[in-house]
């Protein structure tokens, strides 16, 4: 009897100690709901006032953060390119930068120039099973320095917008349908069509003549870019260059400082290629330059493709770095939100109200049953997971300066494009002339 009841004792004792170390994880580590760490968080998801992430950072700090002892606080809204140049300016510790925030959404080449010593290695806090639920690609587009610095939140590619309102006249009066718009050949017969059927007006504009330069020349077994540099001695990236620049010098396509949805919402253009997230700019009413007005009513269709290529496209998005390294509360407070965001429901709520991909495959996976309110961004994944069933994605290169170069691109042929599109109209050169100029104008722009 004695034994007998020793060994109770010792199994409760053990069976104590036990739910001691389990709970213990909860109140002797590092977060605490009684005393809360605050994380300031950058990020690139919408507008200041209204912002899907933003919503989900309070969805956060009101449940799972409330209960844990972590507060989000999202201290700036910027855009992908703007919030580089301050981060680098934060880490650098420049005049008026301020101070890097403790979470923010960038590309891997901002986290490598920040560089592996302030990041957290995400691969070091995930298990190995937590990291074997998510899309491999996302991962692996995070790594810089051999670690995971970038985490995966949301990703986007590229998409076509088409003004249906519009367009159904047009296609009723030409022939034209949205299948034709499948190709860029495609894309740019329905251009010369329009312009011809709307007495001169441009059809299309593209808010990255880079990603379309670079996705058809990897399509087409070409290579973009050699080393550090475009590579414009590639004759088949000389071709992408061409195509975009004479349909920009004949008017058929826009070049502008600017993005597709304003001048879709402007009336300027009829269909615009750019991310996948654009959907969230998007309004219901086209406003003329006479301020008469128009719904729009938006059709959402697959990147086009080159004819005689493989199917590409562009896999993008910023996903989330963590400047905690080496504190253990915040270390722990990033974690439990990069998991929280990044999880199931959680996840699908957050990307199908902002035009991006969920990050786990079993997310990804859901999305075909997912009861949609909106007909366009219904109309958006599933052209979304025709991409994924059919299209390959390109990732853009890991390089020094990449960025740089992206936005260097953007400015030159903006400028060099409307040039020549000027002179054309005006006749001073001939369009073969000013297409070959503008191909050289260019590599002499870009260094």
């Amino acid at each position: 009897m004695r034994k007998t009841v020793a060994a109770l004792l010792c199994l409760c004792l053990l069976a104590g100690a036990l739910a001691g170390a389990l709970t213990g994880c909860g109140a002797k580590g590092p977060l605490d709901p009684k005393n809360p760490v605050t994380l300031t968080m950058w990020h690139v998801f919408g507008s200041q006032t209204d912002s899907p992430m933003n919503d989900m950072a309070d969805e956060f700090n009101r449940t799972i953060g409330k209960d844990r002892g972590v507060v989000i606080n999202v201290t700036s809204v910027s855009n992908s390119s703007d919030i580089h140049d301050a981060l680098i300016a934060a880490a650098r510790g420049d005049a008026g930068a301020g101070s890097l925030p403790d979470l923010f959404f960038c590309y891997p080449e901002t986290a490598k120039t920040i560089g592996s010593g302030r990041l957290v290695a995400w691969d070091e806090l995930f298990t190995d099973d937590e990291l074997a639920a998510y899309v491999p690609e996302f991962i692996d587009e995070g790594r810089a320095d051999g670690k995971v610095l970038v985490f995966p939140v949301a990703k986007s590619s590229e998409a076509l917008f088409v003004n249906a309102t519009v367009f159904e006249r047009f296609a009723a009066d030409t022939g034209v349908s949205y299948s034709d718009l499948a190709t860029w050949e495609g894309v740019l017969d329905a251009a010369v069509k329009y312009y011809d059927w709307s007495g001169g007006k441009t059809f299309f504009m593209h808010d990255e003549l880079l990603n379309f330069c670079q996705i058809n020349t990897k399509a087409l077994g070409g290579r973009a870019f050699a080393g550090d540099a475009l590579n414009f001695n590639d004759p088949v990236f000389r071709a992408q260059w061409e195509m975009v620049a004479g349909a920009a010098i004949l008017g058929f396509l826009l070049v502008e400082d600017d993005y597709e949805t304003t001048c879709m919402m402007t009336g300027d253009i009829v269909a615009g290629i750019g991310s996948t997230a654009s959907i969230m700019y998007f309004q219901d009413t086209v406003t003329y330059r006479d301020n008469t007005t128009e719904p729009l009513a938006l059709v959402p269709l697959p990147c086009p493709v080159t004819k005689d290529g493989v199917k590409t496209a562009m896999q993008q998005g910023a996903g989330l770095a963590a400047a905690v390294k080496g504190d253990a509360r915040k270390e722990a407070a990033a974690l439990l939100f990069a998991k929280w965001i990044t999880e199931g429901e959680t996840n699908l709520q957050f990307v199908t109200q902002s035009g991006y991909m969920p990050v786990q495959s079993s997310a990804y996976d859901a999305i075909s049953g997912f009861e949609f309110e909106n007909d366009a961004y219904r109309g958006l994944y599933e052209a979304m997971g025709v991409m994924r069933d059919e299209y390959r994605f390109y990732l853009p290169p890991i390089i020094d300066g990449y960025y740089g170069i992206l936005w260097d691109f953007y400015d030159s042929s903006i400028e060099i494009l409307n040039d020549c599109r000027a002179r054309f109209i005006a006749g001073e050169d001939s369009f073969e002339a000013l297409v070959a100029e503008s191909y050289e104008a260019m590599r002499q722009a870009m260094g």
